[in-house]
C-alpha cells in the first residue's frame, strides 16, 4: 500500500496497518446486530427486529480496547451461507438461522493452503486484486462474505521524521462516552492473560474498566475461509477485511480505509447467499460518514488494552517518541517471548474446531 512520503518527494511503501476495538460483552453485540428478518414479520404488532444467534466454538473472543490480527473476533455471516449451514448442522440440532455471530481468527488463511507451520497472514485483501488472487478467489466465488464488527479501527498517520499520530474511526455515532471523556487518571497497561488479547484480571476476562462503547457499531466488509490442516482435525475458520482507497475526508490519516457497509439495508446485501459477489461489488467503496480523532501513541504497544487506546488526547501535550525511548528500552528488556500472545510461536499451532 502506498503511501509514506519521502523526503525527496517519491512515496515509499506502507502497508494499512490492522488494529481495532471491540468493547463490547457477546450478548451486547448480538443486540447491537440486531436486524430486520427477511421471511419473518409480525405484521399485527410491527416487530420486525430479530438478533443473531451466537456460533459457540473452540475460538475466544476477548472484548478488548486494543485488538491486532490473528486475535479471534467475532464476524456476522449469513446462516443460509452453505458452508455455514453445513458447519452448524454438523457440530449442533439446532438450525443455523438467517444470520450468525461466529468467532474467527483475523488473518485468512485458504483452505488449500498445506504447511501447518507457514500460515500466511492475509489481514487486508485489496479491493481491487480480491477477484484474481489465488489467496482470495475461492472465498469470492463461493459467497463466503461476512461483516467484520468493532466499535471502531485505528489508523496511524505519517509525519515528520519517523513520528506516527494514531487516529481512532468510528461511525459518528458511536463515539466515546461522556464517562470515559472525563476521566483524568487512566491505567497504563492492564493486566493481560497471555493467551488472550483482552482486560484481565487474576480470574480472567474482565469487563473494560470504563463504560464501553454503546452507539452504531462499524460494520466492515471482510471474506473468510476453513482451512483444516489434515482431514483427522477441524476446521480453522479464518477472514481478513477488504480495503478500499480513502474517502477524502479521511485520506490525510492514510490512503487506505476498510470498505465500510453503510447500514442495514448495505450489511444485509451483503451477506445475502442470494447474491452473487459480482452483484454486490457496488458496496465496495470509499465511505464518507465516518469520525475520528487522536489517540495515545500507547496503542502502538499491543500489549496495552487499557482505555487510554480509544480516548481523544490534546496531542500537544503527548510525550514524543525519543521522549519515550529510553522507557521503551526498560520496558523492553524485561519482557520474553511468552508475553505476546499474537508472535509468531503461537501461530505454529492454531486452535482449530
Amino acid at each position: 500500500h502506498v503511501g509514506c512520503l519521502r523526503s525527496g518527494g517519491t512515496f515509499a511503501i506502507r502497508e494499512m496497518c490492522g488494529r481495532c476495538a471491540c468493547t463490547r460483552q457477546p450478548h451486547e453485540l448480538q443486540s447491537a446486530c440486531a436486524f430486520r428478518p427477511k421471511a419473518t414479520r409480525d405484521e399485527a404488532t410491527g416487530k420486525t427486529a430479530a438478533i443473531p444467534k451466537w456460533v459457540s466454538s473452540s475460538l475466544t473472543y476477548y472484548p478488548s480496547y486494543n485488538i491486532p490480527p490473528q486475535s479471534a473476533m467475532p464476524v456476522l455471516v449469513s446462516g443460509y451461507q452453505p458452508h455455514i449451514k453445513s458447519s452448524i448442522e454438523e457440530h449442533s440440532a439446532q438450525e443455523s438461522g438467517e444470520r450468525v455471530l461466529q468467532t474467527m481468527k483475523w488473518g485468512l488463511v485458504p483452505h488449500w493452503h498445506k504447511a501447518c507451520n507457514d500460515l500466511p497472514l492475509l489481514n487486508n485483501c485489496r479491493s481491487d486484486g480480491m477477484m484474481e488472487k489465488v489467496s482470495f478467489r475461492n472465498a469470492v466465488q463461493k459467497g463466503q462474505r461476512c461483516v467484520v464488527i468493532a466499535d471502531g479501527y485505528f489508523e496511524w498517520q505519517q509525519q515528520r521524521g519517523n513520528q506516527k499520530q494514531p487516529f481512532f474511526i468510528y461511525f459518528a455515532e458511536n463515539g466515546p462516552t461522556a464517562e470515559m471523556t472525563e476521566l483524568t487518571s487512566l491505567p497504563t497497561v492492564s493486566h493481560i492473560k497471555q493467551e488472550s488479547n483482552s482486560l484481565t484480571d487474576a480470574d480472567g476476562p474482565s469487563k473494560p474498566s470504563t463504560p464501553p462503547f454503546t452507539g452504531r457499531l462499524l460494520t466492515m466488509a471482510g471474506l473468510f475461509d476453513a482451512w483444516r490442516p489434515s482431514q483427522s482435525e477441524g476446521s480453522l475458520y479464518t477472514y481478513t477485511v477488504i480495503t478500499v482507497d480513502a474517502h477524502p475526508s479521511v485520506n490525510h490519516i492514510h490512503d487506505r480505509m476498510p470498505a465500510i457497509l453503510d447500514g442495514e439495508e448495505e450489511v444485509s446485501r451483503w451477506l445475502s447467499p442470494d447474491n452473487a459477489t459480482s452483484e454486490v461489488l457496488d458496496l465496495i467503496r470509499p465511505c464518507g460518514t465516518l469520525a475520528w480523532h487522536t489517540v495515545s501513541r500507547a496503542v502502538s504497544n499491543v500489549r496495552n488494552k487499557s482505555s487510554e487506546c480509544v480516548l481523544p488526547i490534546d496531542t500537544s501535550k503527548q510525550v514524543s517518541s525519543k521522549q519515550n525511548t529510553l522507557l521503551n528500552w526498560f520496558d523492553r528488556t524485561q519482557k520474553t517471548p511468552n508475553d505476546y500472545p499474537n508472535s509468531e510461536q503461537t501461530l505454529k499451532k492454531p486452535k482449530l474446531i
